[in-house]
């Protein structure tokens, strides 16, 4: 019977989905017709960097392939919050918190404590690992770090109110487990990353932790927290010349450094998220 019951769960998260990116398709196709591509290239242009059309949109340190797949990816909000509002008649808030709305207070004492632990770990790694004397500091570096500033944490968000929010949602409704909304949608974010297998056990790993804070805290802020700060510093990183950000490989070290940081910085984020919960209930809000 159970076994059953996940394979219609399965079919059910494939077509619901499916309607989140036929959305997102759609928004793409909008997106592609506008002008922030051409903005960003006469931007990268006026200060003396060639993004035309001979520019490899295949390299993760081109500012426009960064731009274009964060936008793209960004598209997710809006039709999570589309289809959590027309196809699951429920408010579209319910997807951030219990509290209707994102928690935006949670939000910035998450972002301040995952960045106090990760930035300096991932630094100071870089750093070891031999790649200090490859640090740049250019316009193309310049150029990429506005991008990821700016588009990173939309990318980020977005991602966790696909997985974290909709799909756990989903789940959550049909099956009473909260392990079922957990584990569920994690094949699903893990097949959307081409690593090797040392990366994709990191991103199940993260995968895990980010549904697990949803879960304790009741939002996706803490997880939002943790996906902007490792994505932008790992990003920025990569911008000045610190990573790899074509990697698709990663070292039995570098796997277990990123394990620690991320299931160390979601304990704190769940001890804090827990007493922030509780506190909220006994004051009635």
């Amino acid at each position: 019977m159970a076994l059953a019951t996940a394979v219609g769960l399965y079919f059910g998260m494939g077509v619901a989905l499916l309607v989140v990116i036929l959305l997102g398709m759609v928004g793409w196709e909008l997106l592609c017709q506008t002008s922030l591509a051409g903005s960003l290239t006469e931007f990268a242009s006026a200060v003396g960097i060639d993004f035309g059309a001979d520019s490899d949109l295949e390299d993760m340190g081109n500012p426009l392939t960064l731009l274009l797949l964060c936008l793209s990816l960004f598209m997710f909000l809006p039709c999570c919050l589309v289809a959590t509002r027309i196809a699951w008649r429920r408010p579209a808030g319910q997807l951030s918190s219990v509290a209707g709305r994102l928690r935006w207070r949670r939000v910035w004492v998450s972002l301040c404590i995952a960045a106090a632990v990760i930035v300096p770990v991932l630094l100071a790694y870089a750093l070891l690992a031999g790649r200090g004397p490859q640090i740049m500091f250019d316009a193309h570096a310049v150029v990429l770090l506005v991008v990821i500033i700016v588009l990173v944490p939309l990318q980020a968000a977005a991602e966790e109110y696909l997985f974290r929010g909709f799909l756990a949602q989903i789940i959550g409704s049909w099956l009473r487990h909260p392990a079922w909304a957990i584990l569920l949608p994690v094949p699903i974010f893990v097949l959307g990353h081409t690593y090797d297998w040392t990366g994709l056990v990191d991103v199940a790993v993260f995968a895990v932790v980010t549904g697990v804070l949803a879960y304790r805290t009741g939002g996706i802020e803490a997880g939002i927290a943790l996906h902007v700060v490792n994505n932008v510093t790992i990003f920025a990183l990569g911008a000045v010349g610190l990573a790899d950000m074509n990697a698709e490989s990663e070292s039995l070290v570098g796997l277990g450094v990123s394990l620690i940081v991320t299931i160390g910085v979601g304990l704190l984020l769940l001890r804090v998220g827990g007493r922030a919960e509780k506190y909220s209930v006994a004051a009635g809000r």
